[in-house]
């Protein structure tokens, strides 16, 4: 017997620790948000068995796995994002971007431009001027009264050879040159060379050269080029100049001499090249750090750091920005100095441009002009021109109303308002007498900078006049009193009567204007019944109305439009059918449609109904129910395309009544033999042999029918739950419209029955951050609960083997 003890009361302790798991886990991370504890449920211990065990058990593996993969994620995350952040700072750089102040260095962009007009080319045509070398191909064509070409080589020597005409030295000459040097030649040896001869050299291959890129460049080192090769090629060639490098002093060193020093504004601010000479064979360009360079950015066309040369000033830098912008402050630049200890502010005026010499690292920036007018008064209202004008000197309110194309016909006479800004710059009313202003019998009022002038309308002290119809009208609606209005101009405003309108007889609400609110039957209303002509002749109108009116037109006395409802789906007459009486049920209309088929499924059968929820517009009640579900899903569907898709599948079912159409056929006219309303639709559908696995599976299908079979088992076919599932909170939508969900109680699950046609749902679980998130104190009552239900069950299976 005690061995026995022993047994079960093992089986119930794994059970707790089990269960305990989960809220050890979740007691570390604390939320203020705490839940009001429930009753703790009983059980009967008896029905416990060791499959439910098992699913316990199921319920509650990973967790620690799955936190563990969360942390992994974030750190992945954040080495990302410093990845990306480096890779743009390298990015900037390379560009000649300041990271600092993402001002670019002035003159950087011709050189990363991969359309840059310096990159090689591979048929650059050769210039005249261009110095023949050893190793370029030539060839002599000699055409007119004497024809013979050569095919040549500049050799080491610095000749070419023509043959048996001999050599011919050209290294170091032109072309042009050359030329001449040949054609002396071929009449040396007593060639045929007259006036009706020419002599054309041309340049079939050009040489390579060896220079040297050394300094302030982003690629230095040397380099096979083409002897056409400027300095400007070459700094392409090397990447560009570093944003430590100059673009004022780039030197070219030939033979150990400086031959010359480019200016690369020069050609930036003048298009001038004259400085871009072609390189020779060991030609050194060597580009050294800059010495003063300053930045400039506000309100000028080219913000950027500018080099600055000695001699320069300010007014220089200005011209490098490409001048001011529009909006520019022009009368003085702000200007940040560095010190040796830290920075200061200086302010330059216009007056020092042409002087102030730029130092080291001076940050200057143009301000933007106030966005103030300084000569304008302002006119609002009853006027044709309301608007800004100039104040002009001794402009008089008068004369601004004038300007303003004078007074309309509905000004207010009686009063205007000037609002003047004072020396504090508080505000100040001043009231005029307009109709005495406009005819000279008030003194005219001198206008100040940024007054406001008002002039009211007669309509803006008085409420518009409307009347309004209602009932039986094509337009019912408010619309706008005219005087002598009558009832028949109003009901053709509402473009005439409606069908079934009482022609006859209207009634007309009238405000109460003299009601002694004390009484307890003071008059809401003045209630008119006016008699009218059916074709509203202009003869007959005679009752006038007043402002506020209102008109109702009702229907005429049992006037009833006809009302259907429709039956679709496996009966032998589907179609539109309409009501005899106010009490015609369900029944009726299948009877009315003769039966049902062979393959009608009188359990999926379903009621559409859009109304039901009367006092609700049909966009307020799908509100409503879409509102409702999301508060339910929120939390348990993370993907929002799924979360989309039930909401709509959801709001679809929530139009359907479910009816049991097996029961309403057997007892007619029973309380399950519901009345039919105008619009109804009855659906029977045909009988369906699958059952739909949606959610959170691993494989979500549609699944062949088999009777008997439990919500797991089809979530078994389907690949079982995922990681993310709650299957606690798995619900079926069966086809007549109907929702079950499963019901929990402790650690035991009710799955609802399986039908043909129904579908089944797994939503997803929180997200764990939310989901680990729990008090402590909802984490305690949760292991009360539990401890309470497993010594229930042990206290149960000792008495039961006493």
């Amino acid at each position: 017997m005690p061995n026995r003890i022993v047994k079960y009361f093992s089986k119930a302790l794994s059970v707790l620790v089990l269960t305990m798991g989960p809220y050890f886990a979740t007691a570390q991370q604390p939320q203020p948000k705490t839940q009001t504890p429930t009753t703790v449920p009983t059980i009967d211990p008896s029905t416990v068995t060791p499959e439910q065990i098992k699913e316990i058990m199921d319920q509650n593996k990973d967790q620690a796995d799955q936190k563990q993969d969360n942390n992994s994620d974030q750190q992945q995350d954040q080495n990302n994002t410093q990845k990306t952040t480096e890779v743009e700072k390298t990015r900037k750089e390379n560009r000649g971007i300041n990271i600092e102040t993402g001002l670019p260095i002035f003159g950087n962009e011709i050189f990363n431009n991969n359309a840059s007009t310096f990159a090689p080319e591979a048929n650059r045509p050769v210039p005249s001027n261009y110095v023949l070398g050893p190793g370029d191909k030539i060839v002599v064509n000699v055409t007119g009264n004497s024809v013979v070409s050569f095919n040549t080589i500049v050799t080491p020597d610095g000749s070419v050879s023509l043959r048996e005409f001999g050599k011919v030295f050209v290294a170091g000459r032109t072309i042009e040159n050359a030329t001449t040097i040949i054609k002396e030649k071929l009449k040396a040896n007593r060639f045929a060379v007259d006036n009706g001869t020419n002599v054309d050299v041309t340049i079939t291959n050009i040489r390579t050269i060896h220079i040297h890129i050394i300094g302030q460049v982003r690629t230095p080192g040397d380099y096979d080029v083409s002897s056409l090769t400027t300095v400007f090629n070459a700094l392409y060639q090397s990447g560009g100049i570093t944003n430590n490098g100059t673009f004022r002093a780039v030197r070219v060193i030939r033979n150990n001499e400086q031959i010359a020093q480019i200016d690369i504004y020069d050609y930036l601010l003048k298009g001038d090249l004259s400085n871009n000479i072609t390189l020779r064979d060991g030609d050194i360009v060597q580009v050294k750090e800059y010495n003063v360079r300053v930045s400039m950015e506000g309100e000028v066309k080219r913000p950027a750091y500018f080099e600055v040369l000695p001699g320069e000033t300010l007014s220089d830098v200005i011209r490098f920005a490409g001048g001011f912008t529009d909006l520019a402050y022009k009368f003085s630049i702000k200007a940040i100095q560095l010190t040796d200890r830290q920075q200061r502010i200086k302010d330059i005026p216009r007056t020092e441009f042409e002087s102030y010499t730029p130092l080291k690292g001076d940050k200057y920036t143009v301000s933007r002009i106030l966005n103030k007018v300084e000569n304008r008064v302002s006119i609002a209202g009853a006027v044709y021109r309301p608007g800004d004008f100039e104040l002009t000197d001794g402009l008089t309110l008068r004369e601004l109303i004038l300007k303003a194309d004078g007074l309309k016909e509905d000004a207010y006479l009686e009063r205007g308002y000037i609002t003047r800004q004072k020396e504090d710059n508080s505000a100040e009313v001043i009231p005029f007498y307009v109709k005495g202003i406009m005819d000279g019998t008030d003194p005219d009022i001198l206008l100040k900078k940024e007054d406001q002038i008002q002039l009211s309308s007669l309509f803006d002290y008085t409420d518009a006049y409307t009347v309004s119809i209602a009932g039986k009208v094509r337009v019912a609606g408010t619309f706008p009193f005219h005087s002598g209005m009558t009832v028949e101009d109003l009901i053709l405003s509402g473009g005439g009567f409606a069908d079934g309108a009482n022609m006859m007889e209207v009634e007309i609400a009238r405000r109460v204007k003299d009601s002694d609110k004390q009484k307890k039957d003071a008059k809401l209303s003045t209630v008119i019944k006016v008699l009218i002509d059916p074709e509203l002749k202009l003869a007959d109108s005679k009752f006038k109305l007043e402002p506020f009116d209102v008109v109702s037109v009702f229907a005429l006395p049992g006037y009833v439009k006809p009302q259907f409802v429709t039956i679709e789906g496996e009966v032998m007459n589907p179609g539109t059918f309409a009501l005899i009486t106010k009490n015609d049920r369900i029944s009726d209309v299948i009877n009315r449609a003769n039966g049902f088929t062979a393959f009608a499924n009188l359990k999926g059968a379903s009621l559409k109904r859009h109304d039901l929820i009367e006092t609700q517009s049909d966009a307020e009640q799908q509100e409503y129910k879409k509102q409702l579900l999301l508060q339910r899903q929120k939390e348990e569907i993370a993907d929002t395309s799924m979360l989309n898709g039930l909401i709509n599948n959801q709001t679809k079912r929530n139009d359907f009544v479910g009816i049991n159409l097996p029961e309403i056929m057997e007892k007619p006219k029973g309380k399950k033999d519901l009345i039919v309303l105008d619009g109804d639709v009855i659906n029977v559908p045909r009988t369906l042999q699958t059952v739909k696995v949606t959610g959170e599976v691993y494989s979500p299908k549609t699944i062949v029918y088999t009777n008997g079979k439990s919500l797991r088992e089809y979530i078994s076919r389907s690949g079982g739950f995922t990681e993310d599932a709650k299957a606690s909170d798995a619900y079926v939508l069966y086809a007549n419209g109907d929702t079950k969900s499963t019901r929990s109680f402790l650690f035991f699950r009710n799955y609802p029955n399986i039908e043909p046609g129904a579908e089944i749902f797994i939503p997803r679980r929180k997200p764990r951050k939310e989901r680990d998130g729990a008090s402590v104190a909802q984490t305690w009552v949760g292991l009360t609960a539990s401890m309470a239900s497993v010594a229930a069950i042990i206290y149960a299976i000792v008495n039961a083997n006493k």
